[in-house]
């Protein structure tokens, strides 16, 4: 940005395991949030963001770090693992001149470590920070960017589940708002399918601060006046999580927010929805005689992805190898 341009004010909201599907602008039918819409209004609403690895831990490293869970080690849910990361978000952005302060969760362990941030207060301590009140108080105070999302969803009796680390919508996709200063967007909702490690180049992005190496997310400032193809953007992302609840529950899934493959890793079961017509995912394809040609185009992407992770030995480059259980 021109050095004479103020430097912006940046607030990142991160809720705990928060639906995709849980916003009033989004039409849901019964949850009203008001505060949010107004805040979708202003900026960009991505109506395909994902959680590469939907659990709080892993999905929180992503977010802090920029990198994929094959990246950052964080393959499921476990706890009391150190974080041992260099160039986290609150670190890089210190690094360059800002002020860092965290209030509420952070998921990190130790549970009081810093990771670039300034000071640390928990959530009970600041029960006024209710977004409506942190959007009247900050139209005063500069140019300032808000993005709110959350790390997971929350299956909430979808397919007969609870919790996370599914590769159901319930779980896995997350709500995703990048609201620029005043004057900044052109686009209002966006289909571009985003995931977690897109947000700390996309903060850095909006502080006029180059990216570390190693990064492996990508700005989402792009998007905020371009349509996904004239900004060059990926066609699908690639989220996993290592089992958790049953033995046979690992999985790798595949998404452009309009169709969604899902890979069993230990017994090799395959599933394929068209969330165009089923976001509800009621309708399981892959058995579908008129899918296959699709199917094995989806097959075919995860073939590839996975390729490129020999040690895990679930790709040989030509198909799938099931019997594999990644550990957390």
């Amino acid at each position: 940005m021109p050095a004479s341009e103020p430097r912006p004010n940046i607030v990142l909201i991160i809720t705990d395991q928060m639906r995709g599907d849980c916003l009033s602008v989004s039409g849901h039918p019964v949850v009203e949030t008001p505060n949010l819409d107004m805040l979708a209004a202003r900026g960009v609403n991505f109506t395909s963001a994902y959680s590469s690895c939907p659990s709080c831990i892993a999905a929180r490293a992503s977010l802090f770090t920029g990198q994929r869970p094959s990246t950052t080690g964080r393959l499921g849910y476990r706890d009391g693992v150190p974080w041992r990361y260099t160039n986290t978000l609150a670190e890089v952005m210190q690094r360059n001149g800002y002020q860092t302060h965290c209030i509420g969760k952070r998921h990190f362990y130790p549970q009081m470590l810093h990771l670039g941030f300034e000071a640390i207060e928990t959530y009970e301590a600041d029960q006024f920070l209710q977004v409506g009140r942190l959007l009247t108080y900050l139209r005063g105070h500069g140019p300032t960017w808000v993005i709110f999302t959350s790390d997971h969803g929350e299956m909430l009796g979808d397919h007969h589940l609870f919790r996370k680390t599914y590769a159901y919508e319930g779980s896995a996709r997350i709500p995703l708002i990048v609201c620029p200063p005043p004057q900044s967007a052109k686009v209002h909702a966006c289909e571009a399918p985003v995931v977690l490690e897109d947000i700390l180049p996309t903060v850095l992005d909006a502080a006029g601060v180059a990216c570390p190496d190693g990064v492996e997310g990508r700005s989402m400032v792009p998007l905020l006046d371009a349509t996904p193809s004239e900004a060059g953007w990926r066609s699908y992302v690639h989220g996993e999580h290592a089992a958790c609840y049953a033995a046979d529950s690992g999985m790798q899934y595949l998404t452009d927010g309009k169709r969604k493959y899902v890979w069993y890793t230990q017994t090799g079961r395959e599933e394929f929805f068209d969330l165009e017509e089923d976001r509800q995912e009621r309708h399981e394809c892959s058995g579908d005689p008129a899918r296959q040609t699709e199917l094995a185009e989806w097959r075919g992407r995860m073939i590839r992805e996975l390729a490129a992770r020999p040690r895990d030995g679930m790709s040989n480059g030509e198909k799938l190898i099931a019997g594999v259980n990644l550990p957390a």
